[in-house]
C-alpha cells in the first residue's frame, strides 16, 4: 500500500523535508518527490478530507482508454531489424500472445499479425 497520506502529513505538518520523509518511511526519494509533485499539480490542499483511496485516485488517475482504431500501428520495418539483431532472441517466448491481444480482431491488425506469424513460421518450426 502507498505511504501517500503519511507522506503529506509529514512534509506539511511536521515540516520534514522530502529527504528526511523518505528516511522515517523507508521509501525512495523518488517517491516522495513523485507524490508531492503529483499532489500539488492536482490542486488539492493539505489537510485534506479525502478517503484514501480517493486521494490516491486523485493523484493516480488512471490512462484514458485509447480505442483500437486511434492505437499506433507498430513499425513492422523495424520490428524484423530487430528480430534480425544478434543480441535479441529470434522469436517471442510464446508468439501467442500476437493472436490475445484485444486489437487482434481490428482488420488491419489482424492482417498485420498475420504476416508477422508467417513470416516467424519456419523459425517456430525448428523449435519443435
Amino acid at each position: 500500500m502507498r505511504k501517500i497520506r503519511e507522506v503529506l502529513r509529514l512534509k506539511f505538518e511536521v515540516g520534514l523535508s522530502a529527504r528526511q520523509v523518505a528516511v522515517s518511511l523507508q521509501v525512495g526519494r523518488a517517491s516522495v518527490g513523485e507524490y508531492l509533485n503529483r499532489f500539488a499539480a492536482s490542486g488539492l490542499t493539505w489537510p485534506s478530507s479525502l478517503t484514501d483511496a480517493e486521494l490516491q485516485r486523485r493523484l493516480f488517475p488512471p490512462p484514458p482508454a485509447v480505442p483500437c482504431d486511434q492505437r499506433p500501428m507498430p513499425d513492422w520495418a523495424r520490428v524484423h531489424a530487430e528480430l534480425r539483431r544478434p543480441t535479441v532472441p529470434k522469436i517471442p517466448r510464446n508468439p501467442a500472445f500476437l493472436r490475445q491481444t484485444p486489437c487482434a480482431k481490428h482488420p488491419a491488425r489482424r492482417c498485420q499479425i498475420r504476416r508477422l506469424l508467417t513470416y516467424l513460421q519456419p523459425t517456430l518450426a525448428g523449435l519443435r
